[in-house]
């Protein structure tokens, strides 16, 4: 049980043995991604491709992505006792009225970095689609948002709450937990370019400091997958490359565009957040 006015990032703290729970989280929720990742990766999408069906191979990554998600509710009632709905954010919820409005600036800054990336790379003329590469990005397109939410949920949710559980004070235990979950969703992203690192670290950094404004993973979630959404446009149909899933692709200097966009956005919902009173701590008791 969580104790009433706690922040986002440190609900699971004042529960009994919180840092060992933590710890154990931490520990079950990686496993289970990266044991779900070892399936997918190395027997069912090998197998799809090989069997005449290379454009699955985008949808698969986000559908392996997406099947963590009920795994990381699990873990929290299972490791916290601590029921699901408390996840989404402080007020046990998950809220639409903040999502929507997240989604009223999100939606046309990455849209915008899109056409940006597409200009850049000389305004290429879409590919010929095939029947199975339409299919394929439509499915990419339908579970982007899912796969978006289950990052989010894994990092700035699980894992920054079983984090922080293993400092004290608020503002160690949220600067500690912002920075050892940004660092890991970009490892988590397998690329050792440093360009893309250096986004991937922003990313979720920008991602963090909107969830401890809003209290909750909804304004988080909205920009993450809106980012995806973008990347899928600009890489698989107009030809992109600089925010390709492929973590071989080389970055370059024009990712700061990107790490800008994710400054401006997070100011935004910063700044409208705090105009519309969303709230920021839990006003009962969580259970």
């Amino acid at each position: 049980m969580a104790p009433a006015a706690r922040e986002y990032h440190e609900f699971y703290r004042g529960i009994r043995h919180s840092g060992l729970r933590g710890a154990v989280a931490a520990v079950a929720i990686l496993a289970i991604y990266f044991g779900l990742a070892a399936v997918m990766g190395g027997w069912v999408v090998p197998a799809i491709v090989a069997a005449g069906f290379p454009e699955a191979r985008l949808p698969l990554s986000f559908l392996t992505i997406a099947a963590v998600l009920p795994f990381v509710f699990l873990v929290q009632r299972i490791a916290f006792g601590v029921r699901g709905r408390w996840l989404h954010a402080v007020t046990g919820r998950f809220r639409w009225g903040v999502a929507g409005r997240a989604a009223l600036l999100v939606a046309p800054a990455f849209a915008l970095l899109g056409a940006l990336d597409w200009m850049l790379d000389g305004a290429p003329s879409p590919p010929a689609v095939s029947a199975a590469m339409a299919a394929a990005i439509l499915l990419a397109l339908l579970l982007a948002p899912l796969q978006s939410m289950a990052e989010e949920y894994l990092f700035r949710g699980l894992l920054t709450r079983s984090v922080a559980t293993w400092f004290g004070p608020s503002i160690v235990s949220l600067a500690m937990s912002l920075l050892i979950t940004a660092v890991l969703f970009a490892a988590f992203h397998g690329t050792a370019d440093p360009w893309r690192l250096a986004f991937y670290l922003a990313f979720g950094v920008a991602a963090s400091l909107v969830t401890w404004r809003t209290g909750g993973l909804e304004s988080a979630s909205v920009m993450h997958a809106a980012n995806n959404l973008a990347a899928i446009v600009v890489t698989v149909w107009l030809g992109g490359d600089h925010r390709v899933a492929d973590p071989e692709a080389a970055g370059s200097p024009r990712q700061l565009l990107g790490i800008a966009v994710c400054a401006i956005v997070t100011a935004g919902i910063w700044v409208v957040s705090s105009r519309a009173g969303d709230q920021r701590r839990t006003d009962e008791r969580a259970v």
